[in-house]
């Protein structure tokens, strides 16, 4: 009886941050429980690989520049306009408020050429910093983990945006980088086994290499639906944890 009266170690006190797999699991369940909603703005990313075949139609004696350039274009378009519109909803679904999904979507057409030139300057910046060290790279991503939360949220412009970041996590800095870490681990290394095994299945069905199969092989229409699917899946639980990793801290 006076063991079961001790508080337990494991639970966190008031404020102390939340665990990364607390942060996970908090993401599935959330992601899971509201998951027609997020799917329902994902399947958007199927819009460019529609258009896409359309334009190899229309263009057949260029069939893969076309359509590629087509996909990258509009997949980048559609993919940040998405990404803006899951950080917007993200704390009303947890919340459990009414959601006004054209109100919704025109602030984040309102607010994406902001949201696309800060999400280009950071992976610029992280980039070099991974190039150079690894680690100036994560501590870079850690300390504008953020900033495109800030410009979506709180309006902010991409400087202010960027600033303000760096600011807020200046104390935090080990704890982000642990927790981008996990997050790469514990839903990033599932989405990367699940790319694999379909490389591996599609590569097999056409009688090819891996690595021929990955660098020189046209991708065929299923392939493409294929890997759209798991990308329409898996953005809406990466940036529901960023959302949630924010508002932890």
């Amino acid at each position: 009886m006076a063991a079961s009266s001790q508080p337990d170690s494991k639970k966190l006190q008031p404020g102390e941050p939340k665990r990364p797999f607390d942060l996970v699991r908090e993401s599935w369940a959330l992601y899971l429980g509201h998951a027609r909603i997020l799917l329902g703005y994902s399947a958007w990313l199927l819009v460019p690989m529609a258009v896409s075949v359309l334009a190899s139609l229309a263009f057949p004696s260029n069939v893969a520049d076309v359509a590629s350039t087509v996909n990258a274009t509009l997949g980048l378009v559609i993919g940040t306009w998405l990404s803006i519109v899951i950080i917007s909803i993200t704390p009303l679904l947890k919340q459990k408020k009414r959601l006004r999904p054209r109100v919704i979507s025109k602030q984040a057409w309102r607010i994406f050429l902001p949201y696309l030139f800060l999400s280009i300057v950071i992976n610029l910046l992280t980039g070099v910093g991974i190039i150079l060290l690894v680690i100036p790279g994560l501590i870079i991503m850690a300390r504008l983990s953020y900033a495109q939360i800030l410009l979506v949220r709180e309006r902010m412009d991409p400087m202010e945006a960027m600033k303000a970041s760096l600011s807020r996590t200046k104390s935090h800095t080990w704890l982000l980088v642990k927790r981008l870490l996990y997050a790469l681990f514990a839903i990033g290394l599932p989405y990367a086994c699940i790319v694999f095994l379909f490389i591996l299945g599609f590569s097999r069905g056409r009688g090819m290499d891996i690595w021929t199969f990955f660098v020189s092989a046209p991708p065929t229409l299923l392939e493409v639906v294929s890997f759209q699917f798991l990308d329409i899946l898996f953005l809406p639980i990466f940036l529901i944890y960023w959302v949630l990793m924010y508002e932890d801290i």
